[in-house]
């Protein structure tokens, strides 16, 4: 039965032998009109334990001016007379309506004939009707557009079928952003393409099992809606409507807003580019930091293509507009892509013969200006610029990335000082400016010669890699043929040279500039560092030319010692004595400095006065020079006393 107050109706009886079809009766006597659900079953063998299930509608209470009205002919009938809400119950009621209310009270009966005493007895046991304030949750706050949000709607309100898991439409919710003020489900219409950008999964709000009254579905934060490019960083509400708030008395007579706040994430992006000085033929490398794109965990996401985040890849000259770059795997948000610096007209390698009918090695590719990428964009450069990548990660927010684009001054070198007559000899230019296809492997011609053939051989330098700018030839020497080819006539102390013309050079050298590199080798054998100028018979020698290991306080001398050329090329030397007290307190450092010729004998001396007696350390040095200095023999050491 279901009270209110002192009313009562009799919702039914159960535990008779048959069920029998009957309608709900005022009061709590049973009437003969009253139904009977028949045998109570037992749950299990002998577990005394007996269960039936009664399904209740909102009009299954007693009658009340509260109570909505109802349209009889909205509710199915209970036996083959009578239909409608008024004919479920014995008499109609004389005002308002039958319905349950918030705060009325369901019993349940039971009277057991025997119990233990033997005697009869009546057990019952009630609940009590009422509505609860539904909550709306997430599972985070800030999303990243196109990732999953997982909605989850807390109201036991809606679980109408303790039997069964239910679901609902998710047009119970309304999603309220910059862009629209629309339902979640069909009813959003175009605005939401009646629900499916939301892309739900489950398709609505599906409980998560049985009498849970806790409903959950994913749905995904759309990259627009309403034909708008969703914003970053905006807040964005969720809302449910409650109509069965706990302050009423029935469901739809009062209802309350259940909000959820959440926001698009509007995490900083970051640029990076992989150098901080291209040339002008470069291949420029992007990388891209930008989490919010991120849209899909599972696929591989582009950005810049478009104008809501479109990237643009600049130099003073000329531009790319929405260049896309590509994510590097699924779920890693970093974006990567690259462009060819293309440069523009030039002879770079100063020979006519090359490169097209005016001798020009560069021809710039300027296709595609928009809608390329990730690597098939080309720009046009100067000999001076500059590159600037922008990326518009948001609506109101870009960030950019800038690098110098210049020239360089390359360098030529032999990969050994000295070859034997029949060696071969590997020639390395350094220019970067000379990698004219990042894409390809690159070469030029550079002039060898010798002192035994002048005129010498054009070489060709092949790059060792793409984009690597560094270039190498071999040059076989003979001293039994003519040069030819690779092959040059070489003889036993020859000098070899190898010569390149830098015609890309940076300011303060004009385009039209050129500047010829040579680097030299020799032919012969092979001197150690330290035996190109050794020091030999180190010694002190007296005004008269008398060579002493001892002397008086006050007596000047020279320090001198033997020298000699072995280099085979004529080379600026300079001669240092170093002179420490007893203390090992450096008392004299002295130095001369000049050119030896090849295979030069030389005997250089430096004045020095001992002050004061002692024994002294006279330290000799034979460098190249004093501004950077690097030596060309061991250094020699002797001891000297000075006496009183």
């Amino acid at each position: 039965m279901v009270t209110r107050g002192s009313s009562s109706v009799l919702l039914a009886t159960a535990g008779g032998e048959a069920a029998k079809t009957g309608v709900i009766t005022l009061g709590k006597t049973p009437q003969s009109v009253t139904r009977e659900l028949g045998p109570i079953e037992e749950i299990s063998p002998e577990s005394g334990v007996f269960k039936f299930d009664l399904p209740i509608r909102y009009t299954d209470g007693p009658s009340s001016t509260k109570c909505p009205a109802t349209p009889d002919n909205k509710y199915t009938k209970l036996d083959n007379s009578k239909s409608g809400v008024l004919a479920r119950f014995d008499k109609a009621p004389s005002s308002g309506s039958f319905c349950i209310l918030q705060g009325d009270i369901i019993t349940v009966e039971y009277t057991d004939l025997a119990d233990a005493s033997g005697a009869k007895r009546t057990t019952t046991d009630s609940a009590v009707f009422d509505l609860r304030i539904g909550v709306l949750q997430s599972d985070k706050k800030s999303y990243i557009i196109g990732r999953d949000l997982i909605l989850t709607l807390i109201d036991p309100d809606l679980d109408l079928d303790s039997k069964k898991a239910e679901t609902y439409s998710l047009d119970l919710l309304e999603w309220d952003s910059s862009n629209a003020r629309v339902t979640m489900g069909s009813l959003g219409g175009t605005a939401t393409q009646n629900g499916k950008i939301f892309d739900p999964e489950p398709f609505g709000l599906r409980e998560t099992g049985p009498d849970t009254g806790i409903f959950q579905t994913v749905i995904e934060i759309p990259s627009e809606i309403n034909g708008k490019a969703m914003k970053r960083g905006e807040n964005i509400d969720i809302e449910y409507t409650d109509w069965g708030t706990s302050g009423a008395d029935f469901v739809g007579e009062e209802d309350q807003d259940v909000k959820l706040r959440i926001q698009t994430s509007n995490l900083l992006s970051a640029i990076t580019l992989d150098k901080k000085v291209y040339t002008w033929t470069d291949l420029v490398y992007i990388t891209i930091v930008a989490p919010d794109h991120n849209f899909d965990e599972n696929k591989i996401d582009e950005i810049g293509n478009k104008p809501v985040n479109e990237i643009k890849v600049s130099t003073r000259g000329s531009q790319l507009s929405q260049y896309k770059l590509v994510e590097t795997g699924p779920d890693t948000g970093i974006f990567v892509g690259e462009i060819v610096l293309t440069g523009f007209k030039h002879d770079a390698d100063g020979n006519p013969r090359t490169g097209d009918i005016d001798g020009i090695d560069t021809a710039p590719r300027t296709e595609p200006k928009t809608n390329g990428g990730p690597t098939n964009g080309f720009l046009e450069t100067s000999n001076t610029d500059g590159l600037t990548v922008s990326f518009k990660y948001s609506e109101k927010q870009t960030i950019s990335e800038s690098a110098l684009v210049q020239w360089n001054i390359g360098t030529v070198q032999w990969d050994k000082r000295a070859y034997p007559t029949t060696d071969r000899g590997l020639v390395r230019v350094i220019d970067p400016d000379m990698n004219l296809n990042p894409k390809a492997v690159n070469n030029f011609l550079v002039d060898v010669w010798s002192d035994s053939d002048l005129g010498g051989i054009d070489v060709t330098v092949t790059e060792t890699g793409k984009a690597t700018g560094i270039f190498e030839g071999y040059v076989t020497f003979t001293s039994n043929a003519e040069s030819s080819g690779n092959r040059l006539r070489v003889a036993e102390g020859d000098s070899v040279t190898v010569q390149y013309e830098d015609n890309t050079l940076p300011p303060p050298y004009t385009k039209s500039k050129e500047l010829r590199i040579t680097a030299k080798s020799i032919i012969g054998p092979l001197i150690e560092p330290l035996e190109r100028v050794p020091v030999a018979n180190p010694r002190i020698v007296t005004s008269q030319g008398n060579t002493v290991t001892q002397l008086q306080s006050g007596q000047q001398v020279q320090i001198t010692a033997d020298i000699v050329n072995n280099d085979g090329t004529s080379l600026p030397f300079a001669y240092l004595v170093q002179i420490e007290d007893p203390l090992n307190v450096v008392t004299s450092l002295s130095w001369m400095s000049g050119n030896i010729n090849k295979g030069q004998f030389f005997s250089p001396s430096i004045s020095w006065t001992a002050e004061n007696p002692g024994d002294y350390v006279v330290k000799i040095y034979v460098w190249n020079g004093i501004n950077k200095p690097l030596p060309l023999s061991h250094p020699t050491e002797f001891n000297i006393t000075v006496l009183p």
